[in-house]
């Protein structure tokens, strides 16, 4: 059905069932797409839903792993032009832990 694609999370023991980041870290996206692939896996005999869920938890892996390439890219991007324009960011004062009321 699909090609075998190279998972983007490291190879464990098939007997590991713990995952590589923390739950709470998951996307509203990633948990919605998880649950449909459960649901589109439940009829299904052991081989196609085991399939299924492969599929679906490589495509979860595939877009964490953009995601945090993206967010990377975007922070030294912006990062790059704010110096371009002469701002730093260390000498910006902020609210944040202090008294300073706005």
């Amino acid at each position: 059905m699909w090609k075998k694609k190279r998972a983007f999370f490291p190879y464990r023991d098939t007997d590991d069932d713990r995952p590589t980041y923390p739950v709470e870290s998951l996307t509203h996206n990633q948990i919605r797409d998880a649950l449909a692939a459960w649901c589109r896996a439940w009829p299904l005999g052991r081989v196609g839903r085991q399939r299924l869920l492969a599929h679906a938890a490589w495509h979860i892996s595939y877009t964490r792993n953009h995601n945090a390439a993206a967010k990377t890219g975007h922070r030294k991007r912006t990062l790059k032009k704010l110096r371009k324009r002469g701002i730093d960011l260390a000498r910006i004062r902020t609210c944040v832990g202090s008294d300073f009321a706005l």
